[in-house]
């Protein structure tokens, strides 16, 4: 048996030429597989403009990116409502102190108990910023982990090689697409 030599796609109409279509839109089930299949044997930039060219496959990562950065917005939005809540409550604490310490009968060392409060207080108020920090930290982590997935499963599943011969590809004839 004749092992044939598998030709690389260059062009857009290569594909639809080897796939025996018009247009990428509404292709039919088998003829994605096919599409799929193809993927490995075509130019990457060939690969990319086909696949923007499945409005099911774009649309649904930009719509779980988009419903997934809605979410972590309103999660960073609640966080920070109870962020400076948080703040608010510490801050309150050292005007409280502050106020106590303009108290002229105070000793010594009712003045040193309260500066120690003080600073504990703000120690507090540093540690809850810290805290928010490392919270965007993982809610940009967790983003940014989550549009790689989505778009790497995406193109996983466009780009996964059917199993089977060659010989189950749509081939198309010498051309000037092809090499």
């Amino acid at each position: 048996m004749e092992k044939k030599i598998r030709k690389k796609y260059y062009s857009e109409e290569a594909v639809k030429k080897a796939l025996q279509i018009d247009s990428f839109r509404n292709l039919s089930k088998e003829k994605v597989m096919e599409f799929t299949s193809m993927i490995p044997y075509m130019e990457k930039e060939v690969a990319m403009e086909v696949i923007k060219q499945f409005p099911i496959y774009v649309d649904f990562a930009k719509t779980v990116i988009e419903h997934y950065t809605q979410i972590c917005e309103t999660i960073l939005a609640t966080n920070k409502e109870e962020y400076e809540k948080a703040v608010d409550a510490h801050q309150f604490v050292l005007e409280s102190f502050s106020k106590q310490l303009e108290n002229e009968n105070l000793t010594a060392e009712e003045r040193a108990n309260l500066s120690d409060k003080m600073i504990a207080e703000a120690e507090k108020i540093t540690e809850l910023y810290l805290q928010q920090q490392k919270f965007h930290e993982r809610i940009i982590k967790t983003i940014g982990g989550v549009v790689t997935v989505t778009l790497g499963v995406t193109l996983t599943l466009l780009g996964l090689k059917v199993i089977g011969s060659d010989d189950d590809l749509p081939q198309i004839g010498n051309d000037e697409n092809v090499a």
